[in-house]
């Protein structure tokens, strides 16, 4: 295989895999407001919706698997930069379930910050059919409180049927996809949602709808994007590409007009009244959608294949070029018509880096040639502060 289809194969795989995750919005607890992500709420995956990494002004948290329905969360001081298990317990060996970071089941790799508690679903598989259970914890690890489950749908017999959720502001989103068979062997389908308002105490779980009743039986549907209460999704496949609006106090949803076909959507970021979305290796374009006008126009295009426009963050975008005559990865800065702020050689440390999360000041990211570290936290960053200047490169946290 060569290279490119190995770097190619590697990104494909951190998509599957849920890891282009992101903390925009996740600022200080209940000031959440601003997040992205694009989330496929029918087949529990997503490039963005799983929220692995979280911040406070102290420290970073951080949400690893290490085997199958055992995974637990991390968390580091952002002056020492060593990763510690989140735990509060005094002697704890952290290796077994006793321990504060270990969570109670599969959470689909999806935790979020909201107030000073940590919130999360888990998938109970005590009882005859699965359901998600909505925990919270403190900030230290411990208190791990059991908040609210979501009935199973009892209104139809199931052949198959799966659960996703995602986080907005103050609000968890509960997703539930179902298959069936008739009498006449034809499969139908159905999607139901369910909303928690976190800030309410009594943490309740009801019906809500993205989708009409046509769409959520033959189309998936994506949310892209978040800001305040409103999140704004698009039914997929759709030969108009419908972006709507939909607000998470009221349920109105309102179309607000047409995407543009993105085949390889990286990334679709909320900034100002405008998603400035990035289209991977498919057009090597980045494209600004306005909220206002519902019109799209090119904002950068990639010269050449072997650019990637990975992230916009914070005004500006970031990606990598494949190296030239097998030369390294090198990690590239730019604004938004796609001009060079700074492109980093990957000689200077000596590594195929690839971005998978941004997070305050810092940009995380792995050796795409010796993959992630199964059930650790990301071990190199990028001090964002330093864009510009020499010091702007890839370092091991810790060091």
């Amino acid at each position: 295989m060569n290279r490119k289809r190995t770097i190619e194969f590697t990104i494909i795989l951190v998509i599957l895999l849920g890891t282009l995750i992101s903390c925009t919005g996740v600022r200080r607890g209940s000031d959440a407001g601003t997040e992205w992500y694009v989330r496929d709420l029918d087949m529990n995956s997503s490039t963005g919706g799983s929220v692995r990494m979280l911040d406070t002004d102290e420290s970073v948290y951080c949400l690893v698997e290490k085997g199958m329905g055992n995974e637990r969360i991390f968390f580091s001081d952002k002056n020492n930069k060593d990763w510690l298990p989140l735990c509060s317990k005094p002697n704890c060996t952290h290796e077994g379930d006793s321990c504060d970071s270990a969570l109670e089941g599969d959470t689909l790799m999806t935790m979020w910050l909201y107030g000073r508690s940590i919130y999360y679903c888990v998938l109970d598989r005590s009882a005859f059919e699965i359901v998600p259970v909505l925990y919270r914890m403190r900030l230290d690890g411990s208190a791990h409180e059991r908040l609210c489950s979501i009935p199973f749908p009892e209104d139809e017999a199931y052949t198959e049927s799966g659960w996703s959720w995602l986080f907005h502001n103050r609000y968890a989103i509960i997703s539930f996809y179902g298959a069936y068979m008739g009498a006449d062997g034809a499969v139908s389908k159905d999607h139901k949602l369910y909303i928690v308002d976190l800030s309410d105490e009594s943490f309740t779980a009801k019906p809500f709808e993205i989708h009409s009743p046509d769409e959520r039986s033959s189309a998936l549907g994506y949310v892209i994007a978040g800001r305040d209460k409103y999140i704004y999704s698009v039914i997929l496949p759709n030969e108009d590409n419908v972006l709507y609006r939909t607000d998470l106090e009221t349920g109105e949803r309102i179309e607000i007009g047409v995407l543009p076909v993105v085949p390889e959507l990286f990334d679709c970021t909320l900034e100002g009244d405008s998603l400035i979305m990035c289209d991977g290796w498919d057009t090597g374009a980045i494209y600004e959608f306005s909220l206002v006008t519902g019109e799209t126009r090119v904002l950068a295009q990639a010269d050449n294949r072997s650019q990637l426009w990975h992230r916009y963050y914070k005004g500006r975008v970031y990606g990598a070029h494949d190296g030239y005559d097998g030369s390294l990865f090198a990690t590239g800065v730019y604004k938004l018509d796609g001009t060079p702020i700074q492109i980093v050689d990957g000689s200077s440390y000596e590594k195929h880096m690839i971005i998978t999360f941004m997070l305050g000041e810092y940009a995380f990211g792995f050796d795409s040639e010796q993959g992630e570290r199964i059930g650790e936290p990301p071990q190199y960053y990028l001090d964002l502060t330093e864009v510009g200047t020499e010091a702007f490169t890839w370092r091991k946290w810790g060091e």
